[in-house]
Formats: C-alpha cells, sequence, structure tokens
C-alpha cells in the first residue's frame, strides 16, 4: 500500500489537497481525505496502526484556505477513515518517532501578546494516546526566539547572514527572516519566551561566544567575557567553538539528552528558515 499528496488545480485560488492511497502499484488510487487546505504533514505511528495528516495554510497570495479544514486528522491505517483529531491547527510538518510525536504549526500568537497563549512553531507530544488539545504538546521553537543562523564549522559567518539580518538583497522591499519571525524590532531582539531553550552561553565563558540566542551581545557575534550571543538587529551567531568545547558551547546546543530530538529539531529549524525563502521566493514570482 501506497499513500500520496496531491495538489488538485480546479482553476481556483483555494488550496484543494488529497491523500491518496494505491493497493496496486498505482493502477488505481482511491481518494481517502480531501481538504481545502495545503497537506504539509504525515505521519505513520512506529506500530503502523495510526495514520496522521495536517493540514495547513502556506500563506502564498492569491491562494487560500477554509480555516475549518485545517487541523489534524487521524485515522486507522486498516480503513483510512480519516476524523478532525485537533481541529483548526494550522500544521505545517509532522514527525512520529518510538519516542514522542513532533508537529510544526503556524503559530497563532507570533508575537507574544497573550501571556496565556498556548503556541508553539515544533513542539512534541509523548505518551500513549493521540493529542486531543494543544496544551498536550510541549513547545519546542517558537520562531520569534531564534537567533539566527549558526556559523560555519570554520568559524566564518554563514552565507544566510545577510538575509536575516537585513533582508534579500536581490529584493530590497522584502523584510528581513528575523523580522519576519518577529525575531527582532530596531532596537535589537525581541525577549526570550519562557522556557525557551537557549544556544547562547559557552561553557565557562569560552571566547568564541554563543549560538545567536541570548540578550546583550551585538550583531557580529558573542561577548566573549559574557559567553552570550548577538543580538543587535537580526541578532547573529557568535563564531564557532573550539572542538574541545563544541559538547558543551551553544554552537551544540541539544534539547536534553533524547536520543536523536537535537537532530529532529535541528532539521524543524532548517525547515522553518527554508520555507520562509520559499514562500517570499513564491512571493516575488506571483508579484513579476
Amino acid at each position: 500500500r501506497a499513500n500520496r499528496r496531491t495538489d488538485t488545480d480546479q482553476g481556483t485560488t483555494t488550496w484543494d489537497d488529497s491523500l491518496i492511497v494505491t493497493d496496486d502499484g498505482g493502477a488505481t488510487a482511491t481518494d481517502v481525505l480531501r481538504k481545502q487546505a495545503a497537506l504539509l504533514g504525515f505521519a505513520l505511528s512506529p506500530d503502523g496502526t495510526t495514520v496522521l495528516a495536517g493540514y495547513g495554510d502556506p500563506r502564498v497570495p492569491p491562494e487560500v484556505t477554509t480555516p475549518e479544514d485545517l487541523g489534524l486528522y487521524s485515522a486507522n491505517s486498516s480503513d483510512l477513515t480519516f476524523a478532525a483529531q485537533l481541529p483548526q491547527l494550522a500544521v505545517s510538518c509532522l514527525r512520529w518517532t518510538s519516542d514522542a510525536l513532533y508537529a510544526c504549526a503556524t503559530e497563532s500568537d507570533p508575537t507574544g501578546i497573550d501571556p496565556n497563549a498556548h503556541d508553539f512553531h515544533v513542539a512534541r507530544h509523548t505518551g500513549s494516546s493521540l493529542p486531543t488539545a494543544l496544551t498536550d504538546f510541549t513547545p519546542l521553537v517558537k520562531l520569534r526566539d531564534v537567533r539566527g543562523p549558526l556559523p560555519n564549522a570554520s568559524g566564518q559567518a554563514s552565507g544566510c547572514q545577510a538575509e536575516w539580518s537585513t533582508g534579500d538583497p536581490t529584493n530590497p522591499t522584502q523584510m528581513s527572516v528575523c523580522a519576519t519571525f518577529n525575531a527582532c524590532t530596531l532596537s535589537g531582539s525581541v525577549p526570550l519566551s519562557a522556557g525557551s531553550i537557549s544556544c547562547a552561553a559557552s561553557a565557562g565563558g569560552a571566547s568564541s561566544g554563543g549560538a545567536g540566542a541570548g540578550q546583550g551581545g551585538n550583531a557580529q557575534g558573542g561577548n566573549a567575557q559574557a559567553g552570550s550571543a548577538g543580538t543587535g538587529v537580526g541578532g547573529g551567531a557568535g563564531a564557532a567553538p573550539s572542538s574541545a568545547a563544541s559538547k558543551k558551547s551553544g554552537c551544540s546546543c541539544r534539547a536534553a539528552a533524547r536520543g536523536d530530538e537535537s537532530l529532529i529539531l535541528g532539521g524543524f529549524l532548517l525547515g522553518a528558515l527554508g520555507l520562509a525563502r520559499i514562500t517570499r521566493q513564491a512571493r516575488k514570482k506571483r508579484a513579476r
């Protein structure tokens, strides 16, 4: 059995994505789930008994979604009869491991105005049952807490640093990725959310500086004395640490010792930066 996402074109500007399944190598296919939104997440439980599909909104004009169709949908893999699991959650990725279910979602409170909002860009859910509420997820990343691209292994600044801090050099009217993420203002970086994962300080205040997640540094890198990271307008990443310090420094930031979670989290962050670039490029093409 094979599952496949298909983008249906009805000649309109409304997303219309389907999940189709075939049991005969593609000779015939069945449409098992179809919504007026973008199918951006798909995951199979480790034991193979449950299927999840996530619909979201890429927010690339002029395409629009039907808000009621956004959400996380679940089905038994034997019959693929889907039902809404978390309605109106704008899902942008899913991954199901033996340890947890990971999800990306469009943040409902991207500037952090509501102190009671249980919001996230990347989160994890553990437990034997499926999530039934946003509070079942533990937030791992909020976009406003991102502090820029890490430097290269050589210590040189990332090639993405300019786009992060000032915007796309080929499109001066486009705001920076940092501003798009609501991670900075003209006066510096916004405060980190409570409980956010900090990659700021190197062990023992190492001279390398941090990985761009602290307060009080400058846009060129970390404060060597305090071991904090750069936060100027679009605050950047500090220099790469030495190999001896790398296991404890900000540049090898880990979300505690949870197996492959640091790799998963890193992949989601790269995906977030990539999605920002793809969205910006799509908007540029449509503007031509």
